[in-house]
């Protein structure tokens, strides 16, 4: 008998296990082992994936927790030192200054970027 909408689940459940009905055609969306004897603690379609996946997923837990511990690292403290005298700091915000004048020199200007941009996809 085939249902388009589920109007019992638990009478499913107690028709299958009882033998009444050969299978559970929803047990993937309730998340229920195949042999409905309680929950998937992991879905069909992962366990078939990785049969051996586990050995790698315990590498990439491991890669995952060591690429976040260098995120950390990589954060750059761009404060001032506390102790910075006055000289070092003008020449600090002398270099800074001369950085992004490259970068504005370097820049192209948006409207040429555009019209770049169009003359590519007219051809």
């Amino acid at each position: 008998m085939v249902q388009e909408t589920v109007v019992d689940i638990e009478r499913d459940i107690r028709n299958v296990k009882s033998g009444k009905e050969k299978e559970l055609v929803y047990k993937t969306i309730t998340g229920l082992k195949g042999d409905l004897s309680g929950p998937q603690t992991k879905p069909e379609i992962l366990e078939k994936t990785t049969s051996s996946g586990e050995e790698e997923e315990e590498e990439e837990d491991s890669s995952e927790r060591e690429n976040s511990s260098e995120d950390d690292s990589k954060f750059v403290n761009s404060s001032r030192p506390r102790d910075e005298s006055p000289d070092s700091k003008k020449k600090r915000k002398k270099a800074v200054k001369e950085q992004q004048a490259e970068k504005r020199k370097e820049k192209v200007k948006k409207h040429i970027k555009k019209r770049k941009e169009r003359l590519l996809k007219k051809k």
